[in-house]
């Protein structure tokens, strides 16, 4: 019995104390294949995560200041157009008028709604044939549908007015073509070209 238990003992002081896990170059602990390494908390697993996030924030908040920034350019833009738009209603001397691919109004300017003795209302979204009548429709509707083909026009026209008198009107119908090439509409203007009644020819006097 002593001599076994004396071998026992020196095949006990063979046996290599143990150390620390040996890692595998698959990541795993050598005896251990397949077990990952072990992240601490507050290591670089959560930093990167804490780090994605900010850096998400501050792109997310980025593009809301650009996006706020282009709104204030578009509102700014827009203004500018109404004002230039309001200058061109209220002055322009001559009579303006937008009309879509429908033949129904989309624009008209104060001296277009003056020569018709319309409201806005009464034009607004109305087809040329409503608002018109029957009569002068039938006389514009040839180069009307040209200029909606894509084909500027041009013509004279001449209008008993509201005093008993003649007037001449150059019109121009110009198409509106869009980004794919078709015809989205057309602008009307219409150049007032009748000669001034001279002093002599109305009967009337001036004083000295």
């Amino acid at each position: 019995m002593p001599s076994n238990s004396f071998k026992v003992a020196r095949l006990d002081r063979n046996v290599p104390a143990p150390g620390p896990a040996q890692r595998s170059p698959a990541g795993g602990v050598d005896g251990l294949p397949g077990v990952g390494r072990m992240v601490e908390p507050g290591t670089h697993a959560g930093g990167n995560r804490a780090e994605a996030t900010v850096c998400s924030e501050l792109s997310l908040r980025d593009q809301l200041t650009q996006q706020e920034a282009m709104l204030r350019q578009c509102k700014q833009e827009l203004d500018a157009a109404r004002s230039r738009l309001s200058f061109v209603d209220e002055f322009f001397p001559a009579h303006m008028a937008y009309i879509d691919a429908k033949e129904c109004y989309r624009y008209h300017n104060r001296e277009y709604r003056e020569w018709l003795g319309l409201k806005a209302e009464e034009i607004d979204g109305r087809t040329m044939r409503e608002v018109l009548g029957e009569t002068v429709y039938a006389e514009i509707a040839a180069p009307l549908r040209e200029a909606l083909t894509g084909r500027p026009r041009r013509y004279d026209r001449t209008q008993k007015t509201a005093n008993g008198g003649t007037a001449r009107y150059f019109v121009y119908l110009i198409p509106h073509f869009g980004d794919a090439g078709s015809v989205l509409g057309l602008y009307a203007l219409l150049v007032d070209e009748t000669e001034p009644q001279s002093v002599a020819d109305s009967g009337a006097s001036i004083s000295p």
